[in-house]
């Protein structure tokens, strides 16, 4: 709808998520990409169609350990917030080991990007579009 947040709180046809991998200046882009219906500023609609994106740096997908050199994560249309410093409890999947102050990590098997906030209106597993 055009008014307020009709028909934004559910995605009746599913999620519009999107991802792309590439060669970028020596490293590997992961870019993911999300489409929503409409775009919110403040938390009031603001205009039809948005997109936001993370795009994951890795050093060498070959590897059998790739590291994660960087992750840049859309802050407006034309700027993106960039982070080199990652820690491993940004993502999920990951155990600590060892006492309180003196902790190592033992990396799982299932990491993804830990969002700040969660939300109960669906599956944590969302549709994927990979296109060419």
């Amino acid at each position: 709808g055009t008014n307020g947040n009709d028909a934004c709180k559910y995605a009746p046809k599913g999620s519009q998520i999107y991802g792309r991998a590439g060669w970028y200046n020596d490293l590997w882009a992961i870019m993911y990409a999300w489409y929503f219906p409409k775009g919110f500023w403040m938390d009031s609609p603001s205009r039809r169609h948005d997109w936001k994106s993370v795009v994951v740096w890795i050093d060498n997908p070959e590897s059998q350990t790739p590291k994660i050199v960087g992750v840049s994560m859309s802050k407006s249309d034309t700027k993106y917030n960039k982070e080199t410093k990652t820690r491993p409890s940004n993502f999920a999947g990951y155990r600590t080991k060892g006492p309180r102050y003196h902790r190592t990590y033992s990396y799982g098997s299932n990491t993804s990007l830990r969002f700040q906030y969660q939300s109960d209106l669906g599956s944590p597993y969302l549709n994927f579009g990979d296109w060419e």
